[in-house]
C-alpha cells in the first residue's frame, strides 16, 4: 500500500503449503509484492512495517537501499500488554498504572524527533527518570522534559520493584535497538484499515478455495480504494 495516496498497489495470497510453515507466510508476500511493484518500475524509497523478526533480517541484508520503518502502533500496543500485564501483580501495580502513560509517551518520541534514531532512544529512555519524578539529566540530545509543571501523582521510587519491572521493559535490548526505526509519519494503521475491508468480504470463519480467495482480495481491494477514509461498510 502506498501509506500517502491510501492505494493498493499489489495484492499477494499466498498458501501455507507454499512456505515451510505459516510463520513464513508474511515473508513470502512481502517478497513477492516488492517484487511486483519493482517490475512495475515503481521505485520504494521507504517500507513501513511491523517488527516481524524475518523481515528485518531480510531488509538489512537484501534491500538495503530501502530504508525501513517500524509501525509506531505495533510497538507501543506491545510495550503496552507488557506493562499492563505486570501491574497486574498487587507489588507491581504502579506498573499497570503507568502503562498507558508510558506507551504514549512512545508516540510522542517518535513523531517529535523527525526520523532522528538517537534522539528518539534518548526521549525514550527519559521515561525511567520521567516516572520517579526526575525531569532533568537524561542525555547529551534530550537534556530535560518539555512539560511544564505537573501536578503530584503517584511517582515510583527509583531501585524498587515496580521501577525494576518497568526497566526491564523500556530497557530491552531489542526495543532500544528497533526503536530507534519507528517511523516519525507514516503509519500501517490505513492497511489494518483494508485488512478490516478483505474480512469483510472473505470472513476468517469461512473456508473459500483459492480462486474464490483470490477473487475476494481483488474485490476488496477494489472497494478500498473507492471508499472514502472513514467510511464503514
Amino acid at each position: 500500500m502506498d501509506l500517502e495516496l491510501r492505494q493498493i498497489l499489489d495484492v499477494q495470497l499466498v498458501q501455507s503449503n507454499e512456505v515451510k510453515s505459516s510463520y513464513w507466510m508474511e515473508m513470502e508476500g512481502l517478497t513477492r509484492c516488492l517484487k511486483r511493484v519493482e517490475e512495475e518500475g515503481i521505485v520504494i524509497s521507504d517500507l513501513v512495517t511491523d517488527r516481524h523478526p524475518q523481515i528485518k533480517a531480510y531488509m538489512k541484508k537484501e534491500k538495503s537501499d530501502i530504508n525501513h520503518w517500524f509501525d509506531m502502533w505495533h510497538m507501543a500496543k506491545g510495550v503496552f500488554k507488557k506493562l499492563e500485564a505486570i501491574g497486574k501483580k498487587k507489588k507491581y501495580k504502579q506498573v499497570g498504572d503507568w502503562s498507558r502513560s508510558v506507551s504514549n509517551h512512545l508516540y510522542w518520541c517518535a513523531a517529535s524527533s523527525e526520523g532522528d534514531g538517537e534522539l528518539v532512544s534518548e526521549k525514550w529512555l527519559s521515561i525511567l527518570n520521567h516516572i520517579t519524578n526526575v525531569h532533568e539529566g537524561h542525555g547529551k540530545r534530550f537534556p530535560k522534559c518539555l512539560h511544564g509543571d505537573l501536578e503530584d501523582r503517584d511517582w515510583i521510587k527509583k531501585g524498587s520493584l515496580a521501577f525494576q519491572e518497568m526497566e526491564k521493559v523500556v530497557n530491552g535490548r531489542l526495543l532500544v535497538q528497533d526503536i530507534k526505526k519507528l517511523s516519525p509519519a507514516e503509519q500501517t494503521s490505513a492497511l489494518e484499515t483494508y485488512h478490516n475491508v478483505v474480512c469483510h468480504f472473505a470472513p476468517k470463519a469461512l473456508h473459500f478455495f483459492y480462486g474464490a480467495m483470490k477473487a475476494r482480495i481483488y474485490i476488496a481491494a477494489l472497494h478500498f480504494k473507492k471508499t472514502p477514509a472513514g467510511i464503514k461498510l
